[in-house]
């Protein structure tokens, strides 16, 4: 099942030319649609949260767009999410990412400076402390492990520590 996901996530994106020569709008609407799909393919038990920024990232910058996830907490991307895969609602994806999305550095003026506050936006904040207080260009923490949205599973609500089955 993970292999013809990820075919039909990946031809899917390629089917929108990896969401080059789009309007923000457009990136933003595109990007959450693939986002979504992406997240379903979901290949690993620990990390897929990690992979999909350095992922997105990537092709947002090839696309002339940046992400900067340091204001994005855990729960408002879980939330998100579970909105899309569950309901096929986007708005709030649609939400997260045009909080967001800019235009990307162009190349000649990527130093290191500009490498130092690209990797700081490859991380998810993991308290509101650390939302609010940490300087624009410190680098994140190393990401704290949070309960990762599992398609087709169903949470108990806060401070539920376990998925319950399926209903």
């Amino acid at each position: 099942m993970i292999v013809r996901a990820a075919g039909y996530a990946e031809r899917e994106l390629r089917a929108d030319n990896h969401l080059r020569g789009m309007s923000r709008d457009q990136f933003i609407d595109r990007l959450a649609y693939h986002y979504d799909q992406f997240n379903y393919v979901h290949p690993f038990r620990e990390g897929n949260g990690r992979t999909q920024r350095v992922f997105w990232n990537r092709v947002a910058r090839d696309a002339g767009w940046k992400l900067d996830w340091r204001t994005v907490r855990g729960e408002t991307n879980d939330q998100a999410s579970r909105a899309a895969s569950e309901q096929r609602d986007f708005r709030l994806l649609r939400h997260m990412f045009d909080q967001i999305v800019s235009k990307a550095t162009p190349r000649g003026e990527r130093d290191s400076a500009w490498r130092a506050a690209e990797r700081a936006r490859l991380s998810f904040p993991t308290s509101s402390t650390e939302t609010t207080h940490r300087p624009q260009s410190a680098p994140a923490h190393p990401p704290q492990t949070r309960r990762m949205h599992i398609p087709g599973q169903h949470y108990g609500g806060p401070g539920s520590s376990a998925p319950e089955a399926g209903r």
